[in-house]
């Protein structure tokens, strides 16, 4: 075995001499000489060669050398195994050494553990080691347990009572083969960002490290918004990045890798332009003995050029970018293509929904950013004045541009409020969908027990009304319909996840009446095969329409996919060969009473479209009424809508941290103060909403409204919180004005700056939400009837359904504190 690519020190030079002994090893390395002769890939395959050796154990850095020469590879084709380990082969480079007959495979083990198992890309572990690894989460780090046979030489940490080592390696499980694992990165590597995403900077490295104008590089943003690249460009492409004419060709030739990289990426790991960082001559990168470079070291040496560079971008995004020479129509709407394209990095519609197409908060930033510098560059408008939330507000290039034209050139359009305009573009929303509903064409009679289709199942509330609808002995099979998951987790595990979140068995998702079906509503076929899709429409008695975003940033236009899969599922019910055509349940909002200005219990009854102006949520919802109320008249479709109130925790008390009240809470330990009113909190635990829905589902209603029937005063909660977390109770006016002072304070603040303050103070991102919620609370809240809701709900006419109380608050708190929502010492977190 030749070992003229690794350094005698290490464990495995150690290692070596045991097999020296044990098996009869025979070890090649280099013949003694003066001086020493330097190892490199040509030396050591040289040397290799030369040996006449079967085999070679090195780090993956070698190979990646080797793979460039043909004739090195030809000379690996004769070897008998080459064992690489250390660190990841890129899988380019080794799926294309294994094509060509090259016998690589990979060797996994620690100073601490010894050598574990071997095989290429995915290994099994050696049945003398025991290990803590758990494939339902995806990746995991690698722990190994003392066994009889195998003990690690040290331990760092504790499994209960019991020592271990914990290697810091992240493994990932293989997609379909049990048993084998793939290193996915180091504990140590991850890159934790200020809004609490992570990047693995491997695998992303490798690929950047293919370009030939790159030796290597590091990725960087440890608590900043995202990430950025320093590059070790390749010895014959060496320069000073002062040059800034030098760096932008840099730059641009090494964009198309980046690019490549970027699709591999996460949203939250891809980089732009601004920030690739090149390596100064005077500052060059130093390497380990695997030619790895010092990733800590380098990070620290170029600090302050690190620093500077978020700065800059902070200030400049997109600078080369030049404003456009005028904002008028036709200029704006170019220069909005412009730094749109140049963030989204695909064809986008002028029309097209951003965020749709995969816009997320950091691109929404740039884009933001990118707008708000050309207007200060070129105009004299009040900076200001533009919302943090404008690409949300203004989610196509045609609206931001629109936009743009107005606030550098103001005007109102035609002189109509902008609550008339809102009010218009719902009326044309619905009328769109709600024309030409298809004929339905019943040929067999209604089956006598219920196939229920449910959507949005792997949500906090839809996984506990699965658990609901299985339960139910009327109910013989349910279609639990989610769309595809970017990651690329499968929908089984995804479930079984959203179930335990909330305290429920996660077995469930294997019950022999439940049908996993990854779809699309948005999509008229819902992008299921013809089979799938027409054992769905032969059978299902009753859908149950449960997906859809909930983000208040978000405008009217964001939405209308989901309007649009809504009237794809009233055309799926019109299609059943049923004689009734499936019920067809909405869970709506009772967002869309938000300007009802009733003094008495609003109705279960149609309303009007200026009474759900305000976010675009509550709008869409509205729409999605109007859209039923017409189907209604036009069709034999029976549809209910069940207005949905505030859905409390789970099960086991979780209560999603994004959502209003979790981050009021978390902003009130920010504060130090949480808000007191007079108000009556109908909230309902979602066990007892899923029951009712569940009963609901028999309903001949067409509005009904799903809230608490025995509601109790704010106050009484409230002082339950401040009790439990120690945290005095204001005036609702007091403590919005503390939270509008952080805002302000956030002004001349960078985006790093905003994302922690952010993260520590969530209900900024809620303002104009708790703005609407204070306006309300000073004339004070419709409560709501449920005459309807009771009559089709035999839970809700319960006697013994208990109201929230004060356990109810302390639960919901302990589930936060467990997870990390809440810091376990409110006040000393801050």
């Amino acid at each position: 075995m030749s070992m003229h690519g690794l350094p005698a020190f290490h464990a495995m030079g150690m290692l070596h001499s045991c097999w020296l002994v044990g098996c009869g090893l025979t070890v090649t390395i280099f013949k003694p000489s003066s001086p020493a002769t330097t190892p490199n890939p040509d030396s050591i395959i040289q040397g290799l060669m030369d040996s006449k050796s079967d085999t070679i154990m090195c780090p993956p850095s070698l190979v990646e050398a080797w793979a460039l020469n043909p004739h090195h590879v030809a000379s690996l084709k004769k070897l008998e195994n080459i064992f690489f380990g250390g660190g990841p082969l890129n899988q380019q480079v080794g799926d294309a050494l294994v094509d060509q007959g090259v016998p690589i495979c990979t060797i996994y083990g620690s100073s601490e553990t010894g050598e574990v198992t071997r095989d290429w890309d995915y290994f099994k572990f050696s049945k003398q080691i025991k290990v803590d690894l758990d494939a339902h989460l995806g990746i995991s780090e690698l722990v190994v347990i003392p066994h009889p046979a195998h003990a690690p030489c040290v331990f760092n940490s504790k499994r209960g009572d019991v020592d271990v080592y914990a290697t810091g390696d992240l493994l990932i499980p293989h997609p379909d083969k049990t048993g084998l694992w793939k290193v996915f990165g180091r504990v140590d590597d991850q890159i934790m960002h200020s809004n609490g995403e992570k990047t693995n900077p491997g695998p992303l490295e490798n690929i950047l490290n293919q370009d030939p104008l790159v030796r290597s590089s590091v990725m960087f943003g440890r608590g900043k918004f995202n990430a950025g690249v320093l590059i070790d460009p390749a010895p014959e492409h060496i320069f000073d990045p002062v040059h800034s004419t030098l760096l932008v060709e840099f730059r641009n030739k090494i964009w198309p890798t980046i690019q490549r990289m970027n699709d591999y990426a996460p949203q939250q790991s891809r980089l732009f332009k601004e920030m690739i960082l090149v390596a100064s001559p005077s500052k060059p990168f130093t390497y380990t003995a695997k030619g790895n470079p010092r990733r800590q070291a380098m990070i620290n040496s170029y600090e302050p050029e690190i620093t500077a560079l978020y700065a800059a971008v902070d200030e400049t995004s997109q600078s080369h970018v030049d404003p456009p020479t005028s904002w008028s129509d036709s200029d704006s709407l170019d220069f909005v293509r412009t730094i749109v394209s140049n963030v989204m990095n695909q064809p986008i519609g002028d029309t097209d929904d951003l965020f749709q197409h995969g816009c997320d908060s950091l691109q929404a930033t740039w884009i933001r950013n990118s707008l708000m510098q050309a207007l200060r560059r070129s105009t004299q408008s009040n900076m200001r004045l533009v919302s943090a939330n404008v690409v949300y507000e203004h989610p196509s290039v045609l609206a931001l541009a629109t936009f743009a034209c107005q606030f550098a050139l103001p005007v109102t359009r035609n002189g109509h409020k902008e609550s008339t305009i809102k009010i218009e573009e719902m009326l044309e929303m619905a009328k769109v969908y709600s024309q030409d509903f298809p004929k339905h064409h019943p040929s067999v009679a209604t089956p006598g027990k219920d196939v229920v289709m449910i959507t949005g199942t792997t949500g906090g509330f839809g996984s506990v009304l699965l658990a609901e609808l299985v339960a139910c002995k009327d109910v013989i099979r349910v279609f639990a319909v989610n769309r595809k998951d970017p990651s690329g987790a499968t929908l089984s595990d995804r479930q079984m996840a959203a179930l335990e979140r909330q305290g429920l068995e996660p077995v469930i998702t294997t019950s022999q009446k439940v049908i996993l079906v990854e779809a699309d509503v948005m999509r008229f076929d819902m992008g299921l095969s013809s089979d799938v899709l027409e054992s769905i429409r032969s059978s299902v008695t009753h859908i149950i329409h449960n997906a859809w975003r909930v983000d208040f940033n978000l405008a009217l236009q964001s939405f209308e996919p989901h309007v649009k899969g809504l009237r794809n599922l009233i055309d799926l019910a019109l299609s059943s060969p049923h004689a009734n055509p499936p019920r067809l349940l909405f869970t709506s909002s009772v967002g869309v009473l938000s300007q009802c200005k009733t003094f008495g219990p609003a109705k279960e009854s149609p309303t009007e479209p200026e009474v759900a102006v305000g976010s675009g949520y509550s709008e869409s919802k509205w729409v999605s009424e109007r859209l039923l109320e017409v189907a209604a008249i036009e069709t034999p479709l029976k549809p209910t809508i069940i207005r949905m109130g505030q859905i409390c925790g789970g099960p086991n008390g979780f209560w999603n941290p994004k959502e209003w009240l979790p981050s009021l809470i978390r902003s009130g330990v920010h504060l130090k103060c949480l808000p007191s009113s007079e108000q009556l909190v109908e909230w309902i635990p979602s066990a007892v909403a899923a029951k009712a829905v569940t009963e609901m589902r028999c309903s001949s209603a067409q509005i009904v409204h799903l809230a608490h029937p025995r509601p109790v005063l704010w106050s009484d909660l409230f002082e339950a919180f401040s009790d439990t977390l120690n945290i005095p109770l204001v005036p609702f006016a007091e403590w919005l004005a503390r939270l509008e002072r952080s805002r302000e304070a956030l002004t001349t603040a960078s985006a790093e700056e905003e994302a922690k303050a952010i993260r520590n103070n969530p209900a900024l991102q809620l303002i104009l939400f708790f703005r609407g919620v204070y306006s309300k609370e000073a004339t004070g809240l419709p409560s709501l009837s449920l005459d309807e809701a009771k009559k089709a709900s035999e839970t809700l006419r319960d006697d013994n359904l208990c109201p929230l109380s004060v356990a109810d608050v302390e639960l919901w708190v302990s589930c936060w504190r467990r997870t990390g929502s809440l810091p376990q010492d409110e006040l000393k977190a801050e």
